[in-house]
């Protein structure tokens, strides 16, 4: 009877012991249609990542982000308090794509970064916010 304590400890320990990957995502998406008037939509999103999984969360003006997110590899037991982040945001035309780049791909839990796309030919802007976090 008394061995419950002990049995639930163990099994909430070994589920911290390997985390479940969420990253909340927020994607915003401008367009400015002339010079004073501009077009804003914005999804967000909280998603599981399972073992380097490529998400992709599209957007109704069909701007699409496609993430894969991973621990990195340390020498400690457990998930590892670094992420590495790769991806690219596609825009309307499918001809231009921006890809997160190496420099700022590597991210902390709890850590918010953002990532900025700029089409100047389109007018148009896509901000990308992602948060890690351990399940």
């Amino acid at each position: 009877m008394k061995k419950w304590p002990y049995i639930l400890f163990l099994i909430f320990w070994c589920q911290s012991a390997f985390g479940i990957l969420l990253l909340d995502i927020k994607m915003v998406h401008k367009k400015g249609i002339d010079k004073e008037l501009t077009l804003t939509s914005e999804i967000q999103s909280r998603e599981h990542i399972f073992d380097k999984e490529m998400i992709e969360l599209k957007m109704k003006n069909n701007v699409t982000l496609q993430l894969k997110a991973y621990f990195t590899k340390d020498d400690i037991y457990g998930p590892s308090s670094k992420i590495f982040l790769e991806g690219q945001i596609v825009n309307l035309s499918n001809k231009s794509k921006f890809f997160i780049s190496d420099k700022d791909s590597i991210m902390d839990l709890n850590e918010t970064k953002e990532f900025l796309y700029k089409s100047e030919e389109e007018d148009q802007i896509v901000e990308v916010t992602v948060r890690p976090y351990l399940k």
